[in-house]
């Protein structure tokens, strides 16, 4: 049996990336078919400290090198699966992890769950003739066939890529919607996921006399200064309630409850969000902006609305379409939900990720 050493990212902090992890490192098929250890690259438990350095975090890297170099040699993996940052100071870091792979081991599988190395490498050639070595006989998991191009410029082109989409566990919450048609923001406060365009659809919609509705907005503060004027606007008001940062059941009972998803994200490093795929499994239509893989995940006018021109005038006029046709919201919820079960379900995912080391780990001698 192969032994594959799984060095991600796993909670706290709660993101995409950790949580599929997490999923992974629970998995008994996964152990079924393949011998499985688990190390956790990163050095922090808070979600607004990942892109800040700190001294540290520094020595809990230094630390967690040592740690993890004792761990191959001891294991002596067949394969070391990793999530390699696409920018910021992850990359850098990453960059170490995969040099130490390198010494020890030329089975290496990248997944990537983020996107970023096109954009970096193009201003800088030294970073761009590192990356190509680091991504020399490596095989890649990516996300959409829509995200490959970011690796174009630094990946062996004679080694395959492979295409594995995020997934969402069903929503079982039992909650009843409202009568009112609420729509649901959830994800990070912070400039690039678009608070400030929901709150200003909300407002153009009241102003122009659609007030009979209501909405809601989950999510953490990250920018202790943003998160006071986003709280500021919100609660002027009377049709949004903000529920703060919440997880697990509590937040699938809101999305279950919730009618439309506004995800007005044009963060520069979307690609596969896993809220849009946790809507689809609670019957929920979501109207979001064309960034990253997601045009691949909502099919417009079916199982939402896509976006083209960001502004919150446009995402005022597809919500008002929803408040003009509520049969309409309840024909998207069901395409979304059907979506979600032919593509996006854990159990999918888990048997295609085995089938795809399975194809990886047949390459190497035992």
């Amino acid at each position: 049996m192969k032994k594959i050493l799984f060095v991600v990212p796993l909670p706290p902090p709660i993101h995409g990336a950790s949580l599929i992890n997490n999923y992974l490192n629970k998995s008994k098929n996964l152990k079924k078919n393949f011998k499985t250890y688990f190390f956790n690259s990163s050095q922090t438990k808070n979600l607004s400290e990942i892109e800040i350095f700190k001294f540290i975090k520094l020595f809990k890297f230094l630390f967690s090198i040592l740690i993890l170099t004792k761990k191959i040699i001891q294991i002596k993996p067949d394969i070391i699966y990793f999530n390699p940052s696409p920018s910021g100071i992850g990359m850098y870091r990453d960059l170490i992890y995969i040099f130490l792979f390198k010494i020890f081991s030329s089975k290496i599988v990248f997944h990537l769950h983020g996107k970023g190395f096109d954009r970096n490498v193009k201003s800088s050639k030294i970073l761009k003739y590192i990356l190509k070595f680091l991504f020399k006989n490596v095989d890649l998991i990516c996300l959409s066939k829509l995200l490959i191009h970011d690796t174009n410029l630094i990946r062996d082109k004679k080694k395959k890529i492979y295409v594995l989409n995020n997934f969402a566990e069903q929503n079982k919450s039992k909650k009843k919607k409202k009568n009112k048609i609420t729509f649901i923001y959830l994800s990070n406060l912070i400039p690039s996921k678009g608070i400030l365009t929901f709150l200003n659809a909300i407002k153009y919609l009241n102003n122009s006399n659609y007030k009979n509705f209501n909405s809601i907005v989950i999510g953490r503060k990250v920018d202790e200064v943003f998160y006071e004027n986003v709280t500021k606007i919100i609660n002027n008001f009377k049709n949004i309630t903000y529920l703060g940062s919440i997880y697990g059941n509590k937040k699938n009972d809101e999305i279950k409850k919730s009618h439309v998803l506004v995800f007005p994200s044009k963060y520069l490093n979307e690609t596969y969000p896993v809220v849009l795929l946790e809507a689809m499994s609670a019957g929920i239509p979501v109207i979001c902006y064309k960034n990253g893989a997601i045009p691949e995940i909502i099919d417009h006018n079916k199982t939402g609305f896509l976006v083209k021109k960001y502004n919150f005038v446009e995402f005022a006029k597809y919500m008002k379409v929803y408040l003009k046709n509520k049969q309409l919201i309840k024909n998207h919820g069901l395409n979304a939900k059907n979506k979600w079960q032919k593509n996006y379900t854990f159990q999918l995912y888990e048997s295609k990720l085995i089938n795809i080391l399975n194809n990886i780990s047949t390459k190497y001698k035992a």
